[in-house]
């Protein structure tokens, strides 16, 4: 018998991981949960849509596991959903693709998500509610804080060090041995070269820093 999800989210994203726990883990999603201010319909994708505030009666957590399902966004959103539903008493799940590939001694956190043909390679250490589209590659002893992003085809170098609440856009690569200081967002289509701040922009070949 499947473990019972609840899917704190009731957006494109959440349909998204509804689907790929019900076909890819040994989870069933029972009902969408939403934060009372965010509550308009009672059923979302075929399903009961709960408020948050009344869930701890109905679907206790020794009884029910669940999922942030907060997209890149709102990622300030997404790190105080989180916080809310650990507070909660709620065990994060992680959603891990059949055909994500995942070192059998990386350390992995709650609530990450790896989609299909994600590489993480030996000895990385990736902490809480981070998203790993297709693709992405996150090569040896490499750190990752908590509630990143990780665009399709992005690849982080080995031995480097990425802080939190950063984007990394599409087709994307940190070169080997950098620190990505935490809220960095990366461009599509660019490589970066050397340390970054945090909370700030950078694009291009080599990547430099954008100012708004």
């Amino acid at each position: 018998m499947k473990k019972k999800l609840l899917i704190y989210g009731a957006g494109s994203f959440a349909r998204q991981m509804r689907f790929y726990f019900d076909s890819d883990s040994d989870y069933e999603v029972v009902h969408f949960v939403v934060d009372d201010c965010y509550y308009s319909a009672d059923r979302f994708d075929g399903l009961a849509v709960l408020r948050f505030e009344e869930i701890v009666e109905s679907c206790p957590p020794q009884d029910y596991d669940m999922f942030v399902a907060i997209g890149y966004k709102n990622m300030g959103l997404r790190s105080s959903m989180f916080q809310r539903a650990i507070s909660g008493g709620y065990f994060l799940a992680s959603y891990i693709s059949s055909s994500a590939v995942i070192a059998s001694n990386a350390k992995i956190g709650k609530n990450n998500v790896f989609f299909p043909q994600v590489v993480i390679e030996p000895f990385a250490e990736i902490k809480d509610n981070n998203i790993f589209w297709s693709n992405t590659t996150i090569c040896h002893d490499v750190k990752i804080g908590s509630h990143c992003f990780f665009a399709v085809n992005s690849i982080i170098g080995g031995e480097s060090e990425v802080g939190d609440t950063c984007f990394i856009g599409f087709n994307s690569v940190v070169r080997e041995m950098l620190k990505i200081g935490s809220n960095t967002f990366l461009a599509a289509a660019s490589y970066i070269n050397k340390n970054s701040d945090g909370s700030a922009m950078y694009m291009g070949v080599p990547a430099k820093k954008h100012l708004t």
